[in-house]
């Protein structure tokens, strides 16, 4: 808008909700820079040097999200700290054997808040977090493996759309997605 912010629809869709766009874009930036950090680091060992630790950035990208979603505002800045010493696998970094599914846990409950698409592909890509299935579903069920694409790439790019055959949600996957 003329403010600056980044308008997106709150998920009633009916509420319009305006953020900072450089504020929205934080937290995804601590988890990629994290995230591949992380991953290099147990890859090359001491040959990565990386400025801080891989529990500062994990923290910091925490303190972010409570951020952004107003949990600092509304409950103050000890809440992150709260959780981040909770002594409770996937939120508190000491208490987590597997660090990278930490990061990935608190990524997702990050990203579910502003970019549900994005949590579910991540939640897609790493297959975490672990989510019961719908009461109204049997435990055995499909999950979705891809959505539909839109009207307005069924528009403008039909011939393509076409070209993909009968989609089917549960078990059409999309082109990209080889495993």
């Amino acid at each position: 808008n003329k403010d600056g912010k980044l308008q997106v629809m709150s998920v009633n869709k009916l509420i319009p909700v305006f953020i900072d766009f450089p504020t929205c874009i934080l937290p995804e930036n601590f988890s990629i820079e994290i995230t591949t950090k992380w991953k290099a680091k147990q890859r090359y060992g001491a040959a990565v040097n990386i400025p801080l630790t891989a529990q500062a950035y994990y923290e910091q990208g925490v303190r972010e999200s409570f951020r952004l979603t107003g949990t600092t505002t509304a409950y103050g800045a000890a809440t992150a700290t709260t959780l981040l010493t909770s002594g409770f696998d996937l939120s508190d970094w000491a208490a987590s054997p597997d660090k990278l599914k930490a990061i990935w846990q608190q990524k997702w409950l990050a990203l579910v808040n502003y970019s549900g698409l994005q949590a579910w592909s991540e939640y897609r890509r790493t297959n975490f977090p672990v989510t019961p299935a719908s009461l109204s579903t049997s435990p055995t069920a499909p999950r979705p493996v891809r959505l539909f694409y839109p009207q307005s790439e069924v528009a403008s790019n039909g011939a393509n759309v076409t070209a993909q055959g009968t989609i089917d949600v549960f078990t059409s996957r999309i082109f990209w997605d080889i495993d």
